[in-house]
């Protein structure tokens, strides 16, 4: 049995890293020729961050500062978009791998495209990387950058 194969919603989580820039160009070449639209989606984790014994105590105001942050590179990467692409933008909270498998359920999304590596190298060496995770896991499919 064949599957109809259409892409008109593409997800491209971001983390600030240069494999985010080739997923956004990338996603932008396939948006265009396929008449999809993009969104692209960062994830705030204070858990990165701030050593667990010190997540009770921390502030608001860092994670305040850590969604404006994310919210800023979203829309750096939003700028690299060719005019005539709708583009959404999305910051959520949480575990990366959890929340991209999140959006792509309740959005239904066609396609993820994900750089290969991102900022969490050390994380990807001990745990497995997050765009590893998302390729295993997606109910979609996943296309990788480098």
């Amino acid at each position: 049995m064949t599957k109809d194969v259409s892409i008109k919603k593409i997800l491209v989580p971001i983390d600030g890293s240069k494999y985010g820039e080739i997923a956004v160009a990338y996603a932008s070449m396939l948006a265009k020729s396929c008449g999809a639209y993009i969104e692209l989606l960062s994830v705030v984790n204070v858990g990165e961050y701030v050593p667990g014994f010190e997540q009770a105590g921390a502030d608001l105001f860092i994670l305040k500062e850590m969604a404006h942050t994310a919210q800023d590179i979203l829309g750096e990467h939003k700028k690299m978009i060719p005019e005539g692409i709708h583009v959404n933008t999305r910051v959520m909270q949480g575990n990366a791998r959890d929340c991209i498998l999140k959006v792509v359920k309740e959005e239904n999304m066609d396609l993820i495209v994900i750089g290969r590596r991102g900022l969490g190298q050390l994380e990807g060496m001990i745990l497995g990387s997050v765009s590893s995770y998302v390729v295993a896991n997606a109910e979609c499919p996943v296309l990788t950058v480098k």
